[in-house]
């Protein structure tokens, strides 16, 4: 399918400077264009503004709603019509009386702030937060690529949800099920095919080896999109403030927290201000939330569109904003690492955690060990109470102390093993080796002194390695060790694993960031035990 958008050989279409300069070319042609054939450097560090990551409000957060901007920088070309084509020139200085535009021929203009709005008026004039200026007098070859290949992801899409309908009424004895289930597979590979490519597109004009590759757009892209989450943060401050007529009201009591294209904000003082709960008595999510959130998805579509419009200049705003998530409780760590407690997600109703960026996800952490450390967070945000946590906390140390050696070995690939191992003499590791392709050198150099090389696989460049933290002293003077697939028994004999070590790095450093979030105080499990005035206080 890519190959056949881009008109590429099928090896090179799963690069996307082949395909989307092939698309192009296909799209130019029919508009009546040449595009250029050399390659120009568009910027040689390659490296532009990126997306708009929010400081979040750190602590519990309570009525959690999220809403994401449908594919923000897709929306952005079309919004400001950004093409190679359509770029007429960049504003590069401004002052109380006059704007001074360098146009793409050469030119310098020197206009009052008069005329240069007569000017972007007449001509149709999108000005992008980068200070570019591209004209929508006609639609530029890029969007109409990007509303072509939008259109059929929403086709796919449908296709898949319809698909799927069917499926979920099959039973998998049918005759038809495995046809159906291949064929919602089939759809649903296309669409993110097809998403892939489009979010792609952004890359591609940073690019300092793409034919069409242009500074300019690239940062139009990043910085409006940008422009359009803190825009939005606004609008919804504004709206919770009006409606609740609370004039000391602040913006982190509204917004909790911006990740690139979305924004997550508390609902928490419209429930209070109206007396109303998010839940009804069953537990799920009322019926008077929905309606506030489907008002609040309304208004901030329709004061985004008028920002467009205004602020843009844009004479096809497609910025839209859809409700992602209803939470009753969230926890945000920092950027890119928060929990979510979430009651529905895109309308249905679900009783889920969500997971993002946080260390318990991540495939590094010992699989038998995750459900443990997932409870404890959970248990802290349902909750919300320092004992109960503290006694799960106590209560997983003890597991932990218990689980084999393989149930709480660290997991990792072991990249440039030789580069590193090249480098170490004996026992004698080299400066800046990571602790696991340590470990893996270590495993190897011991397995060759005790003779062990016939009955035990060496770890290479490449393989999956677990690796532990053993006690010191030792015979070998280390403090890890790894191993491929089993911990060699012989290994049992020579180290003791240091389970304290492997216990604070796997599950105690992770529950200390979320008690550090709501200002807990953390202790250690096995530690002597000292009461704290708090503690017994705790709720």
């Amino acid at each position: 399918m890519l190959a056949y958008v881009g008109l590429s050989p099928l090896e090179s279409a799963m690069g996307t400077l082949t395909v989307i300069t092939g698309a192009s070319v296909i799209q130019a042609r029919k508009d009546g264009y040449v595009i250029p054939t050399f390659v120009k450097e568009v910027n040689k560090e390659g490296k532009y503004e990126g997306a708009y990551v929010g400081e979040p409000e750190r602590g519990f957060q309570q009525d959690v709603v999220s809403f994401d901007a449908n594919s923000l920088y897709p929306s952005t070309m079309i919004t400001l019509n950004l093409s190679p084509e359509t770029k007429i020139g960049t504003i590069v200085e401004k002052d109380d009386t006059h704007v001074v535009v360098k146009h793409v021929n050469g030119k310098v203009f020197k206009l009052t702030h008069e005329k240069f709005l007569k000017f972007v008026k007449a001509d149709k004039v999108a000005i992008t937060k980068a200070k570019a200026l591209f004209i929508q007098k006609n639609k530029g070859i890029i969007p109409k690529i990007v509303d072509k290949l939008y259109a059929q992801r929403v086709e796919f899409r449908k296709a898949m949800d319809k698909s799927r309908r069917e499926l979920s009424k099959m039973k998998k004895s049918d005759p038809e099920y495995r046809n159906k289930k291949l064929e919602s597979e089939t759809f649903w590979v296309k669409q993110y095919t097809v998403k892939i490519l489009i979010n792609s597109i952004y890359g591609y004009f940073g690019n300092k080896y793409a034919p069409l590759g242009d500074s300019d757009i690239a940062r139009s892209i990043t910085l409006t999109g940008q422009a359009v989450i803190k825009q939005s943060n606004k609008i919804l401050f504004d709206y919770v403030k009006n409606l609740t007529n609370n004039e000391n009201l602040r913006m982190e009591d509204v917004v909790k927290y911006n990740d690139t294209d979305s924004s997550y904000i508390s609902i928490k003082t419209i429930n209070n201000h109206l007396n109303k709960t998010l839940c009804d008595d069953t537990g799920k999510v009322s019926q008077h939330t929905y309606d506030v959130v489907q008002g609040i998805e309304d208004h901030l579509n329709t004061e985004i569109t008028k920002w467009a419009k205004s602020s843009l200049n844009s004479h096809d705003p497609r910025f839209v904003f859809k409700r992602e998530c209803i939470a009753d409780v969230g926890m945000f760590l920092e950027k890119k690492r928060y929990v979510l407690h979430v009651l529905d997600d895109e309308g249905i109703q679900v009783n889920k955690f969500k997971y993002t960026g946080v260390e318990v996800v991540r495939t590094t952490i010992p699989e038998p060990v995750k459900p443990y450390i997932k409870k404890i967070i959970e248990t802290m945000l349902l909750t919300r109470n320092l004992g109960e946590t503290n006694k799960l906390l106590n209560e997983t140390y003890d597991i932990f102390k218990s689980l084999s050696v393989e149930d709480i070995a660290f997991a990792m690939g072991c990249k440039e093993y030789d580069k590193y191992a090249s480098r170490c003499s004996e026992f004698n590791t080299c400066k800046g080796m990571p602790i696991h392709v340590k470990a893996s050198y270590i495993h190897n150099k011991i397995l060759e002194k005790m003779n062990l090389v016939n009955k035990y696989e060496l770890i290479g460049t490449g393989d999956k390695v677990r690796y532990l933290y053993v006690q010191q002293p030792n015979r070998y003077g280390v403090n890890a060790i790894g191993y491929k697939y089993y911990y060699p028994e012989e290994f049992k004999e020579v180290f003791k694993v240091d389970r304290e070590l492997m216990f604070d790095k796997i599950v105690y450093s992770i529950i200390e960031r979320f008690y550090d979030s709501v200002k807990w105080k953390a202790k250690k499990p096995g530690m002597a035990v000292q009461t704290d005035l708090f503690d017994l206080l705790a709720v």
